[in-house]
């Protein structure tokens, strides 16, 4: 069961600073509307980018998008994240990336 989704009210910041910081890697957080596996939801997703991707299974999530934000704000400020809008190859269902 080491890869069930975790669904968190909201991102531990100084965590994933911490965990970034000590694994070289840069956290990056991707937003969907209505993925296949929370069909009814928002989402929010984890990852660590560098030379290779780490997914992690922590995911936050809102019935608005606004609910979502709301929820994933307080790391974004912290981190200082920039929004990146979806890529025309992107899935449908992601709506941004914040870096």
């Amino acid at each position: 069961m080491k890869n069930m989704t975790v669904i968190v009210n909201c991102f531990d910041y100084k965590a994933i600073a911490q965990k970034a910081h000590r694994i070289n890697k840069l956290p990056s957080i991707v937003c969907y509307e209505r993925p296949a596996d929370f069909p009814k939801k928002f989402v929010a997703r984890l990852f660590y980018l560098g030379n290779t991707t780490i997914t992690t299974n922590v995911v936050v999530t809102g019935d608005t998008y606004d609910e979502l934000l709301e929820k994933i704000n307080p790391v974004l400020d912290y981190l200082g994240m920039v929004k990146f809008n979806r890529a025309p190859g992107d899935d449908n269902c992601i709506m941004e990336v914040w870096l």
